[in-house]
């Protein structure tokens, strides 16, 4: 048996309007839970897009504010501006990546342990000199992919050292 129907699409609409496209205070609006006006979006196209209008409503005049606020010299708006929508011009902050470096390095040399001993069972032999290549350049790739603005030279070294390190205390 279907669920009936507790408000009209209109209804659901017009509390999204009046909160901006926020769903718990439509939700308070009408009296029912958040799941139910995500049940109204998903079901109901004219539903999501007046979430949507809403929800890009406030994100123009967010942009506008910055926008203002970039006119107006402020630091903080020219810092968030060339930060979020510069990067391409080179307006990145390098990233801290003591901790967080060496947890990838584990990964990355407990993946390619994994994958020595698969292609050793397929009789295809590895070298400890294959495996610390392999795992440098899957960290190498990772810092790619997430564009971390490092020194290329003094990180390769670094990865180089602590991979080497991580395969000797892996190996064990």
């Amino acid at each position: 048996m279907a669920n009936k129907e507790i408000f009209t699409q209109e209804q659901v609409i017009d509390a999204l309007t009046r909160t901006k496209g926020m769903v718990f205070l439509a939700a308070k609006q009408l009296g029912c839970t958040h799941a139910t006006v995500y049940n109204y979006i998903r079901r109901y196209p004219a539903v999501a897009a007046a979430k949507e209008l809403s929800e890009g409503q406030i994100l123009d005049t967010a942009e506008i504010k910055l926008f203002e606020a970039v006119l107006n010299g402020e630091a903080w708006a020219l810092s968030f501006v060339l930060k979020t929508k510069a990067k391409l011009r080179g307006y990145t902050e390098r990233h801290d990546l003591s901790d967080g470096l060496a947890e990838i390095i584990k990964t990355a040399v407990m993946s390619t342990e994994q994958f020595s001993r698969n292609a050793e069972a397929a009789g295809v032999p590895s070298s400890g000199h294959d495996k610390k290549v392999m795992a440098t350049n899957i960290v190498k790739k990772w810092l790619a992919k997430n564009k971390m603005a490092l020194d290329a030279a003094e990180l390769s070294d670094r990865i180089e050292a602590m991979v080497f390190e991580e395969l000797n205390t892996y190996n064990k």
